[in-house]
């Protein structure tokens, strides 16, 4: 025995002999008569919350029936982050390639996650050979240059959902508190693209060590590389040849509530 406590719960606390099954021991003492309860002595730890001041905001993370702009939530209606991050906060090995309008990489709860090419050299050449010169931190295929800041927000949105800095008190957090993200600009300033930018960027992405793509976007009345829209595709898939996860919007809206077709063609799935 290792320590009696006495109070309004009153226990005994035991230490098993070394190589004792903690089940066999629990079924012998509690069938003893003057044994009410046993059960393991369990390890807790804190909760992982992040001081974000917004995070409060984010049904998605955490859904506690909150009230957000005068809604009140759905209690756990949510991704159950919070478990999650009592596992682990840091994706800080992992490289997220988000093909969307550009990332601001200055962004305060952002710039600190954005992925950084370790072969490149900002001096005006193609130092790591992959055939786009001063790709220090991404590409544009719009512009087709090394600058894919974002002009309208959609893809930094997106990226602070994958991965905003958590817990450094400074907006909100993202689902992987620390992460590389690498910004690949597909979409111009009003939101358009093409489909030879988006497959440039998807084999950039692979060939540049992204493990997992995001791609926010979608096209009226079709999918955006097959010419037939699929009938309910998958809104995620393991690409074999490239050896990435790709996840995609499930359904996007036009302005008129209408909804667009899903990104990804069958023959990236």
């Amino acid at each position: 025995m290792l320590s009696a406590h006495q109070g309004k719960t009153s226990f005994l606390r035991l230490k098993l002999k070394p190589g004792q099954d903690v089940g066999a021991a629990i079924q012998s003492l509690t069938a003893q008569p003057w044994v009410v309860h046993v059960q393991p002595n369990y390890i807790y730890h804190a909760t992982a919350l992040p001081n974000d001041p917004h995070f409060s905001e984010y049904w998605g993370l955490q859904n506690t029936g909150q009230l957000v702009n005068g809604v009140t939530g759905t209690t756990g209606a949510d991704i159950s982050a919070v478990r999650a991050w009592d596992e682990t906060t840091n994706c800080s090995a992992m490289v997220v390639a988000v093909i969307d309008t550009g990332v601001d990489y200055n962004h305060p709860d952002l710039t600190a996650n954005i992925w950084a090419n370790a072969g490149e050299v900002l001096d005006g050449t193609d130092t790591d050979g992959n055939g786009f010169i001063d790709d220090v931190r991404g590409w544009d295929f719009v512009q087709g240059d090394n600058d894919p800041m974002d002009f309208n927000e959609h893809g930094t949105h997106v990226s602070g959902t994958i991965g905003a800095v958590g817990n450094n008190a400074v907006g909100g957090t993202g689902i992987c508190w620390n992460v590389q993200i690498m910004p690949l600009r597909v979409l111009n300033s009003v939101d358009s693209g093409t489909t030879a930018d988006i497959a440039a960027a998807v084999d950039y992405a692979a060939a540049n060590g992204a493990r997992v793509i995001n791609m926010s976007l979608g096209a009226p009345g079709t999918n955006i590389l097959s010419s037939v829209p699929p009938a309910r595709p998958p809104v995620c898939s393991w690409n074999f040849d490239t050896g990435t996860l790709q996840l995609w919007t499930a359904q996007t809206l036009d302005n008129l509530g209408n909804p667009l077709a899903t990104t990804v063609a069958e023959r990236f799935l």
